[in-house]
């Protein structure tokens, strides 16, 4: 710019430096369990001149999103061994049993299926040792 000061040097004017507005924040790296927000910036609008206060401040800052946990879903252990047969003859039973490995968490999926599973066993008919007098 460019005037007219009469006689003697023309008054020094600074100009102090000015930002412009931070940039919206960009979508989260993650959707749960700690990501950060693509990086938001801004720009110097106006240089600082003539001796004008710099700049402060960064010119992109970072923030943590979506810190809720993630979901886990639940996960069976592997089956135990078959029980031994309730009865050596007739009709018996046995079972065998799975524990939970991961309870399902956050909302994740339940575990589907039983905990325990019955088959019979010993189907064959009893002898009996009769004693004729």
């Amino acid at each position: 710019e460019t005037r007219e000061c009469g006689e003697g040097a023309c008054p020094v004017v600074s100009v102090d430096c000015e930002w412009t507005a931070w940039t919206s924040w960009g979508a989260c790296s993650a959707t749960c369990g700690s990501g950060s927000e693509s990086t938001r910036t801004r720009s110097v609008k106006v240089e600082a001149s003539e001796g004008g206060a710099a700049c402060s401040g960064a010119a992109s800052e970072t923030e943590a999103c979506n810190m809720a946990a993630c979901p886990v879903n639940c996960q069976w252990g592997e089956w135990e061994p078959w029980t031994n047969c309730s009865t050596t003859c007739g009709s018996g039973s046995q079972s065998h049993t799975r524990a939970v490995a991961i309870a399902a968490a956050h909302g994740g999926d339940a575990c589907v299926g039983a905990g325990q599973e019955l088959r019979a066993c010993a189907t064959e008919g009893c002898t009996e040792d009769c004693d004729w007098g």
